[in-house]
C-alpha cells in the first residue's frame, strides 16, 4: 500500500465549453502579469458589486488596461470567472500537496488537521468575490466534471496522508474520512468566513470538535 504522495490530479478529458475557454494563455512573463491582473480585477470587482454586475469593461477598469486587453485573453466575462476559479481550485490542490506529511514532516494525525484547517481557512480568506465565485462554478454544467475531478484530487492526497500518519488503520476508514472531511470543512469554512461571518468563532471551534472526533474514530481503529 502506497503511502507516497499521490500524483497531482491531471485535467479532466472533457473539455471546457468553448465559451468558458480561454482565449489564449500566455507564453511570456508580461503576458503572464497582465492576465493576473486580469484576474485579481475581476475578483475585486465580484467582492464590492457582486456578480450579476461583473462586465468585461468593470474589469478592465478595475485592471486599468482596455477592454481589448481582456478580449486578448478572454473571450467573455464567464470566461473570466472560469479562469478565476480554476486557479484558486488549483490553489487547493497545490496546498493539500505541500501539506502531505511527506512534504511538510507533519508527525501525526492531529498536526496534520490542524495544519489543514489553518491553511484551508488562509486559502478562502485570501480569495476576494469566493462565494458568488463557488456558486457560478456549481451552477455551470460543463465545469461539473472539472469539479469532480478536483474532490477526487483532494480525497486521494487526504487519503496518502492518513495512511501515512495511521498506517494500521482501516483503509474504508481512511477513505470514508478523506471524503467526509472534505465536505465537512468546505461547507463550513465557506458558512463562517462567508455567509455567517457573526458566528466564526463557535463555528470554527464547532469544526475542529467535529473534525476531532472523525480523527479519533480513525486512530481507534489503528
Amino acid at each position: 500500500m502506497s503511502t507516497s504522495t499521490p500524483k497531482k490530479s491531471t485535467r479532466s478529458s472533457k473539455p471546457i465549453d468553448d465559451q468558458l475557454a480561454p482565449r489564449r494563455l500566455p507564453t511570456q512573463a508580461r503576458g503572464q502579469q497582465s492576465r493576473e491582473l486580469i484576474l485579481r480585477a475581476a475578483a475585486e470587482v465580484i467582492e464590492a458589486e457582486g456578480l450579476d454586475r461583473l462586465t468585461t469593461k468593470r474589469i478592465a477598469t478595475a485592471a486599468g488596461v482596455s477592454v481589448g486587453s481582456v478580449y486578448q485573453y478572454f473571450p467573455n466575462k464567464e470566461a473570466v470567472v472560469c479562469a478565476l476559479t480554476l486557479q484558486w481550485l488549483g490553489l487547493i490542490r497545490d496546498k493539500m500537496d505541500a501539506m502531505h506529511p511527506s512534504n511538510s514532516g507533519v508527525p501525526d494525525v492531529l498536526a496534520y488537521l490542524d495544519l489543514m484547517s489553518a491553511e484551508i481557512r488562509e486559502i478562502y480568506v485570501g480569495q476576494p468575490g469566493l462565494d458568488p465565485m463557488i456558486n457560478a462554478l456549481y451552477a455551470i454544467p460543463s465545469l461539473n466534471q472539472l469539479v469532480r475531478d478536483h474532490d477526487e484530487a483532494v480525497a486521494a492526497s487526504m487519503s496518502s496522508a492518513f495512511k501515512m500518519l495511521a498506517p494500521q488503520a482501516d483503509p474504508l476508514e481512511i477513505e470514508a474520512l478523506s471524503y467526509t472531511l472534505l465536505v465537512v470543512f468546505h461547507e463550513l469554512t465557506t458558512e463562517m468566513l462567508l455567509r455567517r461571518p457573526a458566528l466564526r468563532q463557535q463555528i470554527e471551534a464547532q469544526l475542529r470538535a467535529c473534525a476531532l472526533t472523525l480523527v479519533n474514530r480513525l486512530t481507534a481503529t489503528s
